[in-house]
């Protein structure tokens, strides 16, 4: 299965429920004081709690970081605050724990204390030596983005999409595992651009979908932000609980695999109901192949940039125009040779197969590609595909093209 990450224990994203996350802050300038835990007793009572509602995994803060707000300390204060924390709740309840720090030392300390993974909101800009951190110990990571560690591009969705691109290449180069991590847009952490903020956030949660072609997972915070206070009025976050929860049901609509939030039972209840209409990519699997369809909701720079992600040249994608019965499949597992034939197929019926440089060596070697076409075109190419036989991949039990014949056959119809 496609969209899919480990954090730790934790198997996050497609075709699995719509994980929990429980906030607690012992940071007492966090902006909502019904997060705060004044005592590491009180921590780990609302851990306890949490945990009896439902919620997955707990995310612990030392340091306020709303963007808004002078909530900075010193390493040592935020170490002395979260770290206790942490332990204590690892050892009283044995529970899954997130620490929310952009700092490396403070991440590494609270990972000898029991935390099972690290949830930075500056997606590894803050501090050089967080991915270091992650690789070396193993550890999955959420990364996050906001605006003051960010470039700035055209649009909120291609914004967020560039600058947590930037984020998996640099833990790519330090080692971290892609399979480790899962993405985070960053919801109320751009400020500093020329749209409102609470533009900018409702914009991102209504498009949150184009975020998928990085190919990981989503995480969304949204809880009692204060684009919700800003849209409905409510300069309390003590009074933004149904707003809080309706944006969390459109982010899960939208894509999300993991909501953090400050009120388990309720958002529980939001995510349920919204996994039920949500909106998903049709993944398909058979004989070691995977595919998923993407098929609506993407702009062409969103199919150019998955194309360049798989290592394909861009120029094959601009000449489709995806539209009425126009499928996006990306296709993962191909044997080279299967690849090749699939790709001259698709030409020939006037559609494309965008596929990595590799693919020219031959061979037997599995790729991944990117299908664009019309539903006529995929039902032809299907046809003719069903007729090949390939005999060194059936003597090798690799997919052939019957088998990818079918696939298409099962998702064009």
């Amino acid at each position: 299965m496609l969209l899919r990450s480990r954090l730790a224990s934790l198997e996050v994203g497609d075709g699995l429920p719509v994980r929990v996350m429980g906030a607690i802050n012992v940071s007492p300038e966090s902006f909502y004081t019904g997060s705060i835990a004044r005592s590491v007793d009180d921590a780990v009572g609302i851990a306890r709690r949490m945990v009896e509602e439902g919620a997955d995994l707990i995310d612990v803060g030392g340091m306020s970081t709303a963007p808004y707000k002078r909530g900075f300390v010193p390493e040592s204060i935020e170490a002395e605050r979260a770290i206790p924390v942490v332990r204590t709740i690892k050892e009283e309840l044995g529970v899954l724990i997130s620490i929310d720090t952009t700092r490396a030392s403070v991440a590494e300390e609270a990972l000898d204390s029991g935390a099972d993974l690290i949830n930075d909101v500056s997606g590894c800009m803050a501090d050089s030596m967080m991915p270091k951190v992650a690789a070396s110990t193993g550890t999955s990571m959420i990364l996050a983005t906001r605006d003051d560690e960010a470039e700035i591009v055209d649009g909120p969705l291609e914004t967020v999409r560039h600058n947590l691109r930037r984020s998996l290449e640099i833990c790519a180069e330090a080692g971290v595992r892609m399979e480790d991590i899962v993405i985070d847009p960053g919801i109320g952490f751009y400020r500093d651009v020329d749209v409102p903020w609470y533009e900018w956030d409702t914009t991102v949660l209504a498009g949150l979908w184009r975020l998928l072609v990085l190919l990981r997972p989503i995480c969304v915070g949204v809880s009692r932000k204060s684009f919700i206070g800003e849209i409905l009025g409510l300069e309390r976050p003590e009074d933004r609980l149904i707003g809080s929860r309706v944006a969390e049901a459109v982010a899960v609509v939208n894509g999300a695999h993991i909501v953090r939030t400050h009120d388990v039972a309720e958002t529980i209840q939001a995510v349920r109901m919204a996994e039920r209409m949500r909106r998903r990519s049709i993944v398909v699997n058979h004989g070691g192949i995977d595919v998923v369809d993407f098929s609506g909701g993407l702009e062409m720079s969103d199919v150019e940039l998955l194309a360049e992600l798989l290592g394909s040249e861009p120029e094959g994608v601009r000449a489709m125009s995806p539209k009425g019965d126009f499928r996006i499949l990306l296709i993962r597992g191909l044997p080279r040779v299967l690849a090749l034939i699939l790709k001259q197929e698709m030409l020939a019926s006037g559609g494309e197969l965008a596929t990595p440089r590799e693919t020219l060596l031959g061979g037997l070697e599995p790729v991944d590609v990117l299908l664009m076409g019309t539903v006529r075109q995929c039902r032809g190419v299907s046809r003719r595909l069903s007729k090949m036989r390939i005999p060194t991949l059936e003597a090798k039990d690799l997919p052939t093209p019957t088998i990818m014949a079918e696939l298409l056959r099962s998702i064009c119809g």
